[in-house]
């Protein structure tokens, strides 16, 4: 069965291709004869009657030669009639998108007496312009010997000047150094004078006030209670402010806390009329100038803390702190320890924040000959 039905097929198949041969064939064949007949007309033509006249093909180019012509003559009349126009009805752009009329051109024209005034004020003209171009070489070779005379005066003046003012230099330098010789004489003459006083002054100074002290009666050393007036105000009731301590009362302990020596702000032990020496003075200048750093940090931490976190800053407060900072050469902490709590949590991380924001401190002096500044520190309680 398979087998008929693909033969079939096959016979089919053969069937079809056959019959479009064929229309093919057909197709092709009278397509042929047409474009050959065409051929014939235009490669064989004997007839003179299909050919066109020489004279019909002048005639036709002529006429599409004055036909042009037209058209550009028509364009050109176009074009005349829109530049007669006045400037008023000419079209202009705007930055608005739309059309504007103004007059670039006057309408007008200007009459003949401006314009015969106008050609004798330039004949004038050119007659002063040809006479300036006869004087002009003199003028100029004056010029010139004029501008040389002047600038060869400017050197002379110049060099005149020069020399007295280096003159007036040297001698303006001269006396600065004599001034600054004779000050420095007279500054170290007033340090030795005033360290022979310091060191002839007596100690009875303590005594005299130790012997006031014992004088003085109990009852102006012991407080006296005032009366208490119910429905004061409060700004009555309120202590008065104490005086705010100074820089310089403010880091001179830090110098002496080590020799227990003296009594300042921070506590320490020793005489009080003893002055410190020259090379003390550098150290505490230089620790003037930490304590202002630490100082003014501290102000600004105080200032961004909440009420809450100052009021209960020092809970637990019981003694001072003892801090020992090491420094290096450029002013960088090299080492902070906290020798001696207060007591305080908060109020010891309070301190040791404050002089690592402070930090870095200014380079260590040159004059020390050290690398490394050790520098001891006790807080006071802020109240006292």
């Amino acid at each position: 069965m398979n087998n008929n039905k693909k033969n079939k097929f096959k016979l089919f198949l053969l069937i079809s291709i056959l019959i479009h041969l064929i229309l093919l064939l057909i197709v092709l064949t009278h397509a042929f004869k047409k474009t050959r007949r065409e051929l014939t007309k235009i490669f064989f033509v004997n007839d003179k009657k299909d050919l066109p006249k020489e004279e019909d093909i002048k005639k036709a180019l002529e006429k599409l030669e004055e036909e042009k012509n037209q058209i550009k003559k028509e364009e050109e009349k176009k074009e005349i009639k829109l530049d007669e126009r006045p400037a008023a009805l000419k079209p202009r752009k705007s930055n608005f998108g739309n059309t504007t009329y103004f007059d670039e051109e006057p309408q007008f024209v200007p009459p003949i007496s401006e314009k015969i005034a106008e050609k004798a004020e330039q004949e004038k003209f050119n007659e002063k312009s040809e006479e300036e171009k006869i004087i002009e070489p003199d003028k100029i070779l004056e010029k010139k010997e004029i501008v040389e005379n002047k600038e060869q005066k400017k050197d002379i003046n110049q060099t005149d000047k020069e020399s007295k003012f280096i003159e007036k230099k040297e001698e303006q330098a001269k006396t600065t150094l004599e001034q600054a010789q004779k000050q420095a004489k007279q500054d170290i003459k007033k340090e030795i004078l005033e360290i022979k006083k310091q060191e002839t002054k007596p100690k009875e100074v303590k005594k005299q006030e130790i012997k006031i002290a014992q004088n003085k009666p109990k009852e102006s050393l012991e407080k006296k209670e005032e009366p208490r007036n119910f429905g004061v105000a409060l700004q009555d009731k309120s202590p008065a402010p104490k005086p705010k301590k100074s820089i310089l009362q403010l880091t001179k302990g830090f110098l002496y806390n080590n020799k227990d020596e003296g009594q300042d702000w921070i506590k320490r032990d020793g005489d009080e009329n003893k002055r410190p020496d020259f090379e003390d003075l550098k150290r505490i200048s230089y620790t003037q100038q930490i304590a202002w750093q630490f100082q003014q940090e501290s102000g600004i931490i105080a200032s961004h803390m909440s009420y809450s976190e100052r009021t209960h800053l020092m809970d637990g407060y019981c003694n001072e702190p003892n801090l020992r900072i090491v420094l290096n050469k450029n002013g960088s902490i090299k080492q902070l320890e906290l020798i001696n709590t207060s007591g305080s949590v908060r109020y010891d991380d309070y301190i040791v924040k404050c002089f690592k924001n402070a930090a870095p401190f200014p380079p260590i002096p040159n004059h020390f000959n050290s690398d490394q500044f050790d520098l001891p520190v006790t807080i006071m309680h802020p109240s006292r």
